[in-house]
């Protein structure tokens, strides 16, 4: 059964913790991953917005409109991997947003936690 909770990374550095992370959303039966990068979001939207078939793939209606997309794991080199398959289909579900707003967007309450 997933928990009812999102969890939302911003800003990661290394592709290894948005694959750990998903692994442990596995684990525990978190329900979403949210990726909070601005400039991978931005890349994203660029790439969505040159093919149509890459549109699709990220789930993007209107490039310059979007404030989200689907993550797309393949410009995260080896979070895949350190995902195991169980992470795997957290990593299929997850979005990529561009800020913490729309990352906590429909969020009754937000618990945060710092590495520093």
């Amino acid at each position: 059964m997933a928990l009812p909770c999102r969890i939302v990374l911003v800003e990661p550095r290394d592709a290894r913790n948005v694959g750990m992370v998903a692994r442990a959303c596995a684990n525990f039966g978190a329900a979403e991953l949210a990726v909070v990068h601005g400039a991978k979001l931005a890349a994203a939207l660029a790439r969505a917005e040159r093919s149509e078939g890459m549109a699709r793939r990220l789930e993007v209606d209107d490039a310059s409109q979007a404030h989200a997309c689907r993550f797309d794991a393949s410009s995260w080199k080896g979070c895949e991997r350190l995902a195991t398959a169980e992470g795997s289909a957290v990593l299929e579900r997850a979005r990529l947003v561009g800020s913490l707003g729309d990352a906590l967007r429909g969020a009754r309450r937000a618990v945060a936690f710092s590495g520093r």
